[in-house]
């Protein structure tokens, strides 16, 4: 006989049967996800080409991921800031004043050994 009480061993059950529920289009793409079952049936009643599914709840979310990655990113940063040292707020205006300036590829020493240095 198990020694557990009753009231944890459905709690266990419970938890190992947990599903995280999502929404697909009929093209595969993901519309919703981490949804309760109910939740996910709604939502694909927005469309006739949805549909849903479940996985395990212990699988990430992409959205998890993304949060671990951006910790992991300003741990990083934290312990080496010289990373990023070289930021600067006005980033875009460099590289569009970068863009406008023209190469003169005829000063090039390529060019020159092959049509001569004519100006």
């Amino acid at each position: 006989m198990n020694k557990k009480p009753l009231i944890e061993r459905l709690k266990t059950a419970y938890d190992e049967q947990k599903f995280s529920w999502f929404v697909i289009d009929g093209q595969g793409n993901t519309m919703a996800e981490g949804l309760d079952e109910l939740s996910a049936r709604e939502y694909s009643m927005k469309d006739p080409d949805y549909s849903i599914g479940w996985q395990k709840e212990n699988i990430k979310t992409i959205k998890e991921k993304m949060l671990e990655a951006n910790k992991a990113r300003t741990d990083i940063l934290a312990d080496n800031p010289e990373i990023n040292s070289k930021w600067t707020p006005n980033a875009m205006e460099i590289m569009k004043s970068k863009k406008n300036n023209k190469i003169d590829f005829t000063k090039d020493s390529e060019y020159i050994r092959l049509y001569g240095n004519e100006n």
